[in-house]
């Protein structure tokens, strides 16, 4: 055997790619209800974000906003990204998707 073989050895998987296979290894439903967990925190903290600005505190409320939208796309997008595959098995959200995406098209078509 050569030396190189006898050398590489299986590295640990990074927490991150833990924390990935096991998003995958869960069921459909409990996805979407880890989903729904962060969304329900942050989607309501930007319409706060915009009243706090509104009262006239919009340094405060810019940097709110910034802070949730950067929570979304970077946390939320990504957790959305890993658990997607088991969205097609749920037939409710496979439907709406549908539903969504003919809409889209719809309103695409008539705009040309």
């Amino acid at each position: 055997m050569p030396l190189i073989a006898r050398i590489r050895r299986r590295r640990e998987m990074t927490f991150l790619a833990r924390t990935r296979r096991r998003l995958q290894k869960m069921s459909p439903y409990l996805s979407l209800a880890l989903l729904l967990v962060p969304l329900l925190l942050v989607e309501p903290l930007k319409l706060v974000a915009v009243f706090i600005a509104g009262k006239g505190h919009w340094l405060t409320g810019t940097g709110m906003l910034i802070g949730a939208y950067a929570v979304s796309l970077l946390f939320v997008e990504r957790l959305f990204r890993m658990i997607k595959p088991k969205f097609d098995d749920v037939r409710l959200v496979r439907e709406i998707a549908d539903l969504v995406y003919r809409v889209s098209r719809q309103s695409h078509s008539m705009g040309k």
